[in-house]
């Protein structure tokens, strides 16, 4: 950060990108800070988790009352708090410059931009400072390891703390135990979440978040055999340890309220000094389902009819397939099928028939009205997950979630990426249609909220096939043109001319499917765009490797999902069943069959990450992680079109 120092007058137009380990600093310490303004629809977020779940798997990043970027933090603008946090840095010398630095690294891991948290905090020197630096420094190295799902890795490095930690703050001491569950959380080791849970209660003086805390560690318990709870229980050192075991035992292993109550009663005198609440006592005697989380029956509420009739299906069949590979046929809950129907308005009608008739969890709608419908509707029971995003509420219930291949949320990545890249002035090329327009909106929105500038943006008709009016109008090849013809009208000669595009381009932005975009590209070449690097959404690609028809899309980064980039160098057993037994639609449905597979995966991890800022769930359509909305935000893969093949240029 010190060599940048001389660049903190430069303005944001004057973003320079450099090598690997400065990238992010460079344009960062470049950038003034942008002013806050209302999150487009969809922009990924880390913000504060549902109110019932108070303790969260980290600590979030704090901001001083008087913390100039405190209102970018609160609104879950990360990135531009980072932003506008490091031109302060820029101005101080240690130990406050590294103190901010790691502050801005958590900034940007809480925002979910991990390559760029990964570059500062390597960049951050911490040497010959105090001790809390290096414990803060190698709790965000831990965290960033989960973010980059490698929590065995995370686990090494908390384990180097071990001796440290008990003589750091308390506030430390929280972040360590709460990182330290998320990362067994992550390794399904649930005996040591629960050891970890009981070192966090120690730390805890707030009634509501000791008994939060309890509940989650005697959940976390009851995903263990009875046999393995019997041998933790035999071999616990610890006393309020081996009481834990027991009880989990009791509440995994009784057949009935009398055998429950008589078990407990033994446990009671055995361990009266237990530090138990009463009332998850008597959750264990009431057997309430909502303790364990599990469905027993699923309502799926999908248009079986009409124009999304198709691409419902295979939603539907590749969560049957998920369904049917599980190998955990011990909770496996039973199916019951419901239509949507063409009219959102009568969703709640069917909602209501579905719980009704016994459903604890539902699935569906997908009708965009339909699923804000639904989210409005007062008497919602049990856990409910859509499979599109409905319009945001200022209020979300606690358990009403949503699932969605959102092109605007694609779009966002776009601007994200590309900005990130170093870019600064983008043009623009749509479709001239609704779904266009919401894309450009989408992407106009977060690349400006980011001090982009649009240069230029044009449309297309869809049902052409020839785009170089809209080009040339991109490109002002018309404006070289005219000047050429007026300049030949005033001279009256026969003149040599080669039309010039315009040099202000740093990147274009081409929403497009396969079809549209295989035309794009070439007549993009053809008027001396060749070397304007293009980015685009998984739209441009069919999920499918088809080398011939897209050797003309080489050069184009687009976003996509592990579903379709991974599946084509890698085995994926449960895609290559869905590929032999629907060969036509899951070529052309692709996509869905993939979201149709998360539908199936993500519920028994919905309890875990609404727990967890930092926590994810390496799902087929990208890894998935709550926002403050309850909406599953997905981060891709990003790939290059080379010899027309996509490939997989970073993880993330």
């Amino acid at each position: 950060m010190d060599k940048l120092l001389q660049y903190n007058n430069m303005n944001q137009t004057t973003i320079i990108k450099y090598t690997a380990l400065l990238i992010l600093v460079s344009f960062i310490a470049s950038c003034a800070a942008p002013q806050p303004s209302k999150r487009a629809p969809g922009e990924p977020t880390r913000e504060a988790p549902v109110e019932d779940s108070r303790i969260t798997q980290e600590t979030p990043v704090q901001a001083p009352k008087d913390d100039p970027a405190k209102d970018l933090i609160d609104n879950g603008r990360y990135l531009d708090a980072a932003l506008l946090l490091t031109n302060i840095a820029n101005t101080l010398s240690a130990p406050q410059k590294q103190d901010y630095q790691l502050r801005i690294a958590a900034l940007l891991l809480q925002g979910n931009y991990i390559q760029q948290a990964e570059e500062i905090l390597n960049e951050t020197n911490i040497t010959n400072l105090d001790q809390d630096f290096f414990i803060q420094k190698s709790i965000l190295a831990a965290q960033l390891s989960m973010a980059k799902l490698l929590p065995q890795q995370a686990l090494s490095q908390l384990n180097r703390l071990n001796t440290e930690i008990s003589s750091t703050s308390l506030e430390r001491q929280t972040q360590f135990r709460l990182l330290q569950i998320d990362v067994y959380s992550a390794l399904a080791d649930y005996a040591n979440v629960a050891r970890a849970r009981a070192a966090l209660e120690k730390l805890l003086d707030d009634p509501v978040e000791i008994l939060e805390n309890q509940e989650t560690l005697l959940r976390d318990l009851q995903e263990l055999s009875p046999t393995d709870l019997t041998s933790l229980s035999d071999n616990a050192r610890d006393e309020i340890m081996r009481g834990w075991f027991t009880l989990a035992y009791i509440a995994v292993s009784a057949a009935d309220i009398e055998q429950a109550t008589h078990q407990l009663a033994i446990w009671q005198k055995r361990f009266s000094d237990h530090p138990v609440q009463s009332s998850i006592v008597d959750t264990i005697l009431s057997k309430q389902p909502e303790a364990l989380g599990r469905p027993k029956q699923i309502a799926f509420i999908l248009p079986m009819k009409g124009r999304i009739a198709k691409p419902a299906r295979a939603i539907k069949n590749g969560f049957l397939a998920a369904y049917y590979a599980d190998p955990n046929i011990t909770h496996r809950p039973s199916i019951k099928m419901y239509d949507e129907g063409s009219d959102p308005n009568q969703i709640t009608a069917i909602y209501q028939t579905a719980i009704d008739e016994g459903a604890d969890f539902v699935i569906g709608p997908l009708n965009k009205t339909a699923v804000a419908n639904l989210a409005s509707y007062s008497n919602l029971q049990g856990g409910v997950l859509t499979l599109n995003y409905g319009d945001l509420l200022e209020t979300v219930p606690d358990n009403f979630f949503q699932l969605s291949l959102s092109p605007e949320q694609e779009a966002l990545h776009v601007a994200e990426h590309a900005w990130l890249d170093g870019h600064k002035k983008a043009a623009s090329i749509v479709p001239d249609s609704a779904w266009g327009t919401r894309v450009y909106n989408a992407f106009k929105g977060r690349w400006e909220e980011l001090g982009g500038i649009i240069v230029e943006n044009q449309t297309y008709n869809t049902r052409k096939s020839d785009y170089g009016v809209p080009i040339k109008l991109l490109l002002n090849i018309d404006e070289s043109e005219q000047r050429f013809r007026a300049l030949r009208q005033t001279v009256n000669t026969k003149l040599e001319f080669e039309p010039r595009r315009r040099k202000d381009v740093d990147f274009i932005f081409m929403a497009a499917f396969s079809r549209q975009g295989r035309l794009l590209r070439p007549q993009l070449r053809f008027h001396r765009a060749s070397d304007i690097p293009v980015y685009a959404t998984s739209h441009v690609y069919t999920g499918s490797l088809n080398p011939d028809m897209d050797r003309d899309m080489n050069g184009v980064k687009f976003s996509d999902m592990p579903w379709t980039l991974q599946g084509a160098t890698q085995a994926n057993q449960l895609k290559s069943q869905i590929a032999k037994t629907w060969p036509k639609a899951s070529q052309r449905y692709v996509r869905f069959f993939a979201l149709g597979v998360d539908a199936f995966n993500i519920i028994p991890e919905i309890n875990r990450l609404r727990r967890s800022k930092f926590g994810t769930f390496q799902g087929e359509t990208g890894v998935l992680f709550l926002d403050v909305n309850n909406r599953f935000q997905r981060r891709l893969l990003w790939a290059q079109f080379q010899k027309g093949k996509p490939k997989i240029l970073a993880e993330y």
